[in-house]
């Protein structure tokens, strides 16, 4: 699109230095060389890499930095994250920099060693529980950089960026958007919301395309309940940080996460506003966030389900149903999703692993949110969407222990099973949200 910006890697309107750009590109360390050292020149060659990126570290560091003292803070990573003129490594030093501070200890709490962070994939704290003095100091950044790991997790990140930049069709809708074949769920655990999404699409695919448009500066989101938001075009790092991208699709479902985002961070910065120093320790300052942060920690389902509809939601607790009436509660759901199948409503289903006793199959995700396309009544069977778009076969026969086929995160399951597997089930009702 020719309304792009620009592939210049900057931020705030200024340039990073061409030379700490070139020492960069000139690095001689290629995906998945960085290792252990043994040899006189593996070593050289390792410690000339780390010069370089801790190089280039240090002009991200002078660029970036605004406020006063010498550590650089999650604001101000987060602002090179979402800057449209951040690019390339520029964007990969926000990304691992981003991660690293995530999983730094909080609070006098004990936390991992660099090595240990990047080899643990430690998840983010949620919002409200990341220490507001967070932050990384030059020094910091060049241990970083001194640490093999996260060289090789940079030129990953590095990678998949040129990967995503040479590749993707930044489009919104290719011809055959929305479907299900390019529907993958990215490294966020935003499954409550894209597991809604994959259930739209299947109901009404023109209508998701119908609620995005684009413009000079971004795109247009109409949500059927009534709320629109402006969403700015898409970062280099929410490319690589949000729902998988491909060459196979537009950045639909990218602009539909962004735009949940923000309405889910300004929920987050109302709330801090309103409640001073709540999870803060008596701080009044907000907890700087990303759209990532806000959205990639896990969630309900339900206040999405209405953002499409306009509806509200009603959840049934299918363990309790087992619990109250275990002889009847199989019939009882059969009967309840036969009058839904009917009404084809937005359905999620949840909670698979919550009670220990109850089996997970292979497969199965614990506490994973899965869309609810459908109900075979006649074979008592639901159809049910991993947002991951995965592919499944088990080994052995098809049930409880060894799990279902899968096809682009479709699969069926025997209602006996589903209700054995499952906690919670939500759907959309036809009341209006605001009667």
């Amino acid at each position: 699109m020719g309304n792009q910006p620009s592939p210049m890697p900057s931020h705030g309107g200024q340039a990073l230095s061409v030379a700490a750009v070139i020492a960069v590109l000139s690095i001689r360390c290629v995906l998945g060389q960085t290792s252990e050292t043994n040899t006189p020149a593996q070593q050289s060659a390792a410690e000339t890499e780390a010069r370089e990126l801790g190089d280039f570290f240090k002009t991200c560091f002078a660029q970036w930095h605004r406020g006063q003292g010498g550590v650089l803070s999650l604001e101000e990573v987060n602002s090179v994250i979402e800057n449209p003129q951040a690019r390339g490594n520029e964007a990969a030093a926000a990304v691992l920099i981003r991660w690293t501070m995530n999983g730094r200890p909080r609070d006098g709490v004990g936390g991992m060693s660099i090595e240990q962070l990047l080899a643990a994939r430690v998840q983010p704290p949620q919002p409200e529980e990341r220490d507001r003095a967070g932050g990384m100091s030059l020094e910091q950044l060049q241990e970083l950089a001194a640490d093999p790991r996260a060289r090789r997790r940079f030129f990953q990140i590095r990678n998949h960026i040129w990967n995503v930049n040479r590749t993707v069709n930044r489009t919104l809708f290719l011809p055959r958007d929305p479907n299900f074949l390019s529907f993958h769920q990215g490294k966020m655990q935003d499954c409550y919301f894209l597991a809604v999404v994959g259930d739209m699409v299947c109901r009404d695919a023109q209508r998701v395309r119908s609620m995005i448009s684009a413009g000079d500066a971004g795109y247009r989101v109409a949500f059927p309940s009534g709320r629109f938001v402006s969403v700015p075009f898409l970062t280099d790092a929410e490319m690589v940080m949000g729902a998988s991208v491909g060459s196979d699709h537009g950045v639909w479902l990218s602009v539909l996460e962004k735009a949940y985002g923000l309405l889910r961070k300004e929920r987050w910065e109302n709330h801090q506003r309103e409640n001073p120093g709540a999870g803060s320790g008596g701080s009044s300052a907000a907890h700087p966030a990303t759209i990532a942060d806000i959205m990639g920690h896990g969630g309900s389902s339900a206040p999405v389900i209405t953002l499409f509809t306009g509806h509200r939601v009603t959840t049934v607790r299918l363990d309790q149903w087992l619990q109250e009436d275990s002889r009847n509660a199989t019939n009882k759901l059969h009967e309840l999703l036969v009058e839904l199948a009917r009404a084809k409503p937005l359905m999620t289903i949840s909670g698979a692993g919550r009670n220990a006793s109850a089996p997970v199959p292979k497969g199965i995700i614990r506490n994973h949110v899965f869309g609810v396309l459908g109900y075979r009544a006649a074979e008592r069977r639901a159809i049910l969407f991993n947002p991951w778009g995965n592919q499944f076969n088990p080994e052995g026969t098809p049930g409880l222990a060894n799990g279902y086929v899968t096809r682009y995160g479709v699969f069926d399951v025997p209602l006996q099973d589903l209700i054995q597997i499952f906690s919670h089930l939500d759907y959309e009702t036809q009341a209006e949200l605001y009667e």
